[in-house]
Order: C-alpha cells, then structure tokens, then sequence
C-alpha cells in the first residue's frame, strides 16, 4: 500500500515540523513587541509587561480596549473626533497588539486584573470603558468586579456568547499544531480575509485597513500572542458577569454583523436593567472603523447622559466579586 505508506509518511513529518516550531516558538524566541514594527503610543510596565496604549485629551479618563485579533489603532479613526474635556486612552492588553507577549494563556479575567494595575500605575480612580468584541468582554468582566472603578460601559459587539473559535477548528488548542497553523496562514491575505469576515464592504475598500491591523501578527512574536488569547479567552462563557453589571451599559452591534447576534443582546436587556441596546444599520462587526461617526455619537450623546436619567433607574447595591491574585 505505497499510498497509505506515503500518507503515514505526510503526517509523520507534519508532527515533526509543529513540534519543531512549537519548541522554537516556545523556548527560543524572546518574548517581546517585535522588533520590526513601531508604534506611536507609549509603554507602561504593569505586574512585568510592557503595555502599549495610545493617549489624548485632559479630563475624565475613558479607556477604549480593542477587539481580537486588532490591536489600539482600530480606535484611531474614533479618536480624531472632539472628545471634549476627555482623556481617551486606547489600550492593548498583554498578548496582544503592540503589548508585549510571553505566550501565557490569560483568561478575561486576567485581563481585567491587567487593566485594574494599569489605572492604578496611572492613578486613575475611575473610567468609562468601551471595548470592541474581545474588548467588550474584558470590560464587562472588569466592571462586574470592580463597580468602584466604573462610571459607564459600552460594549461594541461584545462577545456574549464568547470568541467565534467554533469556526476555527480546533487546531490551536494543540500545542505545536496551532503555533505550525498560525505560521502557514497568518501571513495569508486571503486567511486574513477570512478571519475578518465581519465587514460589509468589498474586500478592496478595507484592505489596507487589516493590514494595518495584522502587522503586529507578522512576527513570530505577534503568532504566539494570537495563539494565547486563542487558548486563553476562546470559550470564556461571559453570562455570569453580564448578570452582575450594576452600572449603566450601552450594548452596540451592527446590522449584519455575523458573530454579535441580536438574541443574546436582547436577554441581557431583559435580565440586566442598567442595559441598553442600540443597532446600527447597513454596518458590520468592525464598529470603530466602518462607522466611526455613528459609534462616536453614540457613545458620546450616553457618556454625557444627564445624572436625572441615571438617577431614574432601578437602585441596585453592588456586589464586588472577589478580588483575583495572579498565582
């Protein structure tokens, strides 16, 4: 059976080369940013990690966490506009972006632990957050923990039923298996296309824009980054902190946006009254960048939402969940 020997043979040597690249993946590069591209932001070290972010504005601080696999400069476009008497912090959270990246698999609620001793590194007391798919669920996850520290959510097409990683296959959970994916296909155009796919217009038109986008995930640094939040935040099941948000939130999708479905997002409206919802039409899963006025407006006319409309709803005392420890 020459053909069953050649096919033993294939898979033979696929399992050779993932381990090969999971063992240089794992132990022989240094973890970092990637030393071919620079960003425009500044760095922050938090509990070890250089976090990347981008800053303007005086005033009350809102933090804008990116989606996955984008990074802070999805929330360009966004920031051009006035924000007045704001500050406006743009944040990558570690493995992704232009963060540093070590490869570990945090969990959402890592993340939130991040970006709690990140604003205490800045000595900002309390924010407004608005965070994008993955960015969502780190943002509900953070304002379910600590409530103190929030004034206002917005969520765009958050991931209320967690990462779209069902599509994915399940090759990244494998060591050496994803890590030897991730390094045929990433650099892809059309693997790039797909991974997107939440954008309404022509391929053509935005482009550019994902490139932007995917060049931290050029580097070998920026795969292992992709991978992590991969393993760490793929199936996360955000119900039981979407139930405990006791500040007001604005919950934002597009129309025809294939991973943001509207019967999640109208359950929580019904079981969380500090919850609005808003559809935005003929627009995608990429809010910041598809319709950047649109969302601007939005989360401005709520941000500056009169306290006598606040002060309308339901009094609820919020329950703290417990503080996290990194082991």
């Amino acid at each position: 059976m020459p053909l069953i020997r050649f096919l033993r043979i294939l898979v033979w040597l696929a399992c050779l080369a993932g381990f090969g690249v999971w063992i240089y993946w794992s132990f022989l590069i240094p973890p970092g940013v990637g030393p071919d591209f620079v960003s425009q932001g500044e760095y922050l070290n938090v509990d070890g990690t250089q976090v990347h972010f981008l800053e303007k504005g005086i005033g009350p601080t809102v933090v804008l966490l990116s989606g996955f696999p984008l990074n802070a400069e999805s929330y360009a476009r966004l920031m051009e506009y006035p924000w007045q008497n704001r500050r406006v912090i743009a944040l990558d959270l570690p493995e992704q972006g232009y963060s540093e990246k070590k490869g570990r698999p945090l969990t959402p609620d890592d993340l939130a632990l991040t970006l709690k001793l990140f604003l205490d590194k800045l000595e900002i007391q309390d924010v407004d957050l608005v965070g994008h798919d993955l960015g969502a669920g780190v943002a509900m996850v953070f304002a379910a923990s600590y409530p103190h520290r929030v004034r206002k959510v917005v969520l765009l097409a958050p991931p209320l039923n967690g990462l779209a990683t069902d599509t994915l296959g399940p090759w990244w959970r494998w060591p050496g298996v994803g890590e030897l994916w991730s390094f045929l296909f990433l650099n892809q155009a059309w693997y790039r296309q797909w991974l997107i796919r939440g954008w309404t217009s022509p391929y053509s038109s935005w482009q550019p824009v994902v490139e932007q986008y995917f060049r931290p995930l050029s580097t070998f640094n920026g795969r292992r980054g992709f991978l992590a939040v991969l393993r760490g935040c793929g199936g996360f099941a955000y119900g039981f902190y979407q139930e405990r948000l006791k500040v007001p939130t604005l919950a934002i999708r597009g129309e025809h946006d294939p991973f943001c479905l509207p019967g999640p997002l109208q359950r929580m409206q019904a079981a969380v009254p500090q919850v609005t919802v808003k559809t935005l039409p003929q627009v995608g899963h990429f809010l910041p960048e598809e319709a950047p006025r649109q969302t601007y407006e939005n989360i401005k006319a709520f941000l500056e939402m009169s306290r006598s409309l606040e002060n309308a709803m339901p009094s609820v005392v919020p329950t703290p969940l417990p503080v996290l420890k990194r082991n």
